[in-house]
């Protein structure tokens, strides 16, 4: 069960872009925010910082691509490696958040959506924090 009050960030890690989403103070809805270019681990962290700080997060949640049948690739290995520097570099807890076809459902929503974005990567982090916000409250699903 999520406490009241409890806002969660999201992400959906790249090596070109992130992907950002918060939930809303209850922790029930997960919204797009932004989609940040992965430039440097400074650039990150401080973005990072600044949207902890103003949105009071007290969760991160990462998205962590497998394949289809459950397998690492390269990029959860990346990933996994953002992750032990995330948590180098932040006070809260950090949880991860299978993302299996998360691109794709976002790519698909945007294709039917009148507000189309050149990247995926904020509704893509949505999806994955959604996701684990429904796991944590399956009451909270509408």
């Amino acid at each position: 069960m999520i406490p009241s009050n409890m806002r969660f960030l999201g992400l959906d890690y790249g090596s070109r872009y992130i992907g950002v989403a918060i939930s809303d103070d209850q922790g029930r809805i997960a919204v797009p925010k932004d989609v940040w270019e992965n430039t440097s681990h400074q650039e990150i962290q401080k973005k990072i910082a600044e949207v902890i700080h103003k949105e009071a997060i007290m969760s991160i949640i990462v998205g962590l691509p497998v394949r289809l049948d459950g397998k690492a690739t390269a990029q959860t290995q990346a990933t996994q490696k953002f992750i032990v520097w995330l948590q180098s570099i932040v006070k809260i807890p950090i949880a991860t958040m299978d993302e299996r076809l998360t691109t794709k459902l976002s790519t698909a929503y945007q294709k039917k959506n009148y507000k189309k974005q050149k990247r995926p990567d904020a509704h893509a982090a949505q999806i994955i924090l959604q996701n684990y916000l429904d796991k944590q409250c399956p009451s909270s699903v509408l």
